[in-house]
């Protein structure tokens, strides 16, 4: 949900990303607290956990792309998310040894 928050304000059409900081973790945290009503956060700890977690993103984004450049024939996006994924947990199995 927390993702889903920060894509909501982030893309907005009208806006975009025009806004100031403090303004875009305010709508942020509005967002975020109005669909979770009994998880509420406060913006710094939004911030906190989307550093976090941007992170995790971004990483597993990169595997993604190396694997839509790797234009397989025929492959659907079913399948390039299923060989995203095989890849990262890869990565995991290898950090935790």
């Amino acid at each position: 949900m927390k993702a889903n928050a920060w894509l909501n304000i982030s893309k907005d059409p009208i806006h975009g990303n025009d806004k100031k900081g403090d303004s875009f973790w305010k709508q942020i945290t509005e967002e975020y607290n109005r669909n979770m009503p009994d998880r509420r956060r406060d913006t710094n700890q939004l911030k906190v956990h989307w550093s976090r977690l941007s992170k995790t993103i971004n990483e597993f984004n990169g595997y993604w792309v190396s694997v839509s450049r790797m234009n397989k024939s025929g492959y659907s996006d079913d399948q390039l998310m299923d060989a995203a994924q095989q890849m990262y947990q890869k990565k995991i199995a290898s950090l935790s040894h």
